[in-house]
């Protein structure tokens, strides 16, 4: 039995494209004001030795079973011209799943002001124009 085992091909995981998920939030009025990625990759895939700032304070590179991040200034509002971005590194095979305590979106006509989107390489998965509630 302990042959069969060492005789199976490896699964060949998952591809660039499954690995890769990004989180983007964007504030419009009229031009952009700011914008949150968040890039998901195998831990083998990435180096990050040093720590290096988000632009939004706080490390850049989440690593280990779970971490958190804030917009700039949080729990108050961030502010215009922002730009973030995160990487989360899991081990292959790993599931990220993203979890809000705490999200607030300003509300306006057409929007025009924020909106939160997640999407992959292939494009939008999801956006919502509203603050999301805990049931």
């Amino acid at each position: 039995m302990e042959e069969d085992l060492k005789q199976r091909p490896k699964s060949r995981g998952l591809s660039t494209l499954e690995k890769s998920l990004v989180l983007l939030f964007v504030a419009l009025t009229g031009a952009c004001i700011g914008l949150v990625v968040i890039y998901f990759t195998d831990k083998n895939s990435v180096s990050t030795d040093e720590e290096v700032n988000s632009g939004c304070g706080g490390p850049q590179a989440l690593q280990g079973p779970s971490g958190e991040f804030t917009s700039m200034n949080h729990p108050s509002s961030y502010d215009n011209g922002m730009s973030c971005s995160w990487h989360i590194t899991v081990d292959p095979g790993m599931v990220i799943h993203l979890w809000f305590e705490d999200f607030s979106l300003e509300a306006t006509d057409l929007c025009t002001a924020d909106y939160f989107t997640i999407q992959d390489n292939l494009g939008v998965i999801g956006k919502t124009l509203e603050t999301l509630e805990p049931d």
